[in-house]
């Protein structure tokens, strides 16, 4: 519930019975008070956290019949299930054990210390790195204010270093070295799948051919350094750069013994494998 719905654990703890339901589209919807903006919240919440509170509501009508109307409830030290709201600093303690014995540790490799608001955090910060607008962000958490989403609006370093990396590995050269950028940036991922599948004539080991599939199969496979439809990434870079080094060797060894037809043949692919790896590297 906390690292779905991202509420305050006072929030959770005092869940009252009947607080789900679902519309005329058979989806569900949270219903909950927030003590903090002293208000009532409604949020969208998936199938699985509603059968959750399905499950726990039974429960708690089993165990304490009408006289109790909470949807969660604490227990004594003797293990003993009571009519009395979750504390949060005995939840804490829970929760720091399970992550003790489930050895879920942090970047400094420690038994990770968790809280119930972390989990608050989580799910701000999840749906800001998802692409979500920070206005849908303020509503779902109930800000009343702008500022107060700011303060979990933020990108982790590493999610935008893997989406600049994405960026630039996602980048597509020819033999000349230019970069061939998409036609359509906002293609979803069914369309790409299909055009990929239907569209290109073959992959390539070290990138790709773009002739399309009706001009029917290649006779120059083995030619693709010097043709013009192959394209390749960043991906391949490491590939290029040691079939550099080998092509290199053999015009060397080409030009010692005088193979005319090696060097030509050898030279026109060196100079564009140059381009190709000057070009990936460049971006």
């Amino acid at each position: 519930m906390l690292a779905e719905v991202g509420m305050r654990f006072s929030e959770l703890s005092s869940l009252k019975r009947g607080c789900i339901e679902q519309d005329v589209s058979g989806n569900w919807w949270l219903t909950y008070y927030q003590f903090k903006m002293d208000k009532g919240h409604r949020v969208p919440i998936s199938k699985d956290c509603a059968f959750i509170i399905q499950e726990q509501t039974k429960f708690s009508q089993e165990l304490f019949g009408d006289e109790f109307g909470l949807v969660f409830f604490g227990r004594s030290s003797g293990q003993t299930w009571r009519r009395k709201q979750l504390q949060n600093q005995p939840f804490n303690k829970a929760i720091q054990r399970w992550a003790k014995d489930s050895d879920i540790r942090g970047p400094d490799g420690k038994i990770w210390h968790l809280t119930t608001h972390q989990f608050r955090h989580t799910v701000a910060t999840r749906m800001i790195n998802a692409g979500v607008a920070q206005h849908y962000v303020q509503k779902y958490l109930g800000h009343e204010t702008s500022q107060m989403t700011q303060h979990y609006a933020h990108l982790h370093d590493k999610t935008l270093r893997d989406a600049f990396d994405k960026y630039h590995d996602g980048q597509v050269v020819d033999i000349k070295g230019v970069i061939h950028e998409p036609t359509d940036r906002d293609v979803d991922s069914s369309d790409l799948q299909w055009f990929r599948s239907n569209i290109q004539a073959q992959a390539l080991p070290n990138g790709s051919c773009s002739l399309p599939t009706v001009a029917q199969s290649c006779p120059h496979a083995n030619a693709c350094l010097t043709c013009t439809h192959f394209r390749t990434s960043h991906e391949h870079l490491d590939t290029h750069k040691a079939e550099l080094k080998k092509t290199e060797e053999i015009l060397e060894k080409a030009h010692a013994n005088g193979w005319t037809r090696q060097i030509e043949m050898n030279e026109k692919v060196i100079t564009n494998l140059r381009k190709i790896v000057d070009s990936l590297e460049a971006s």
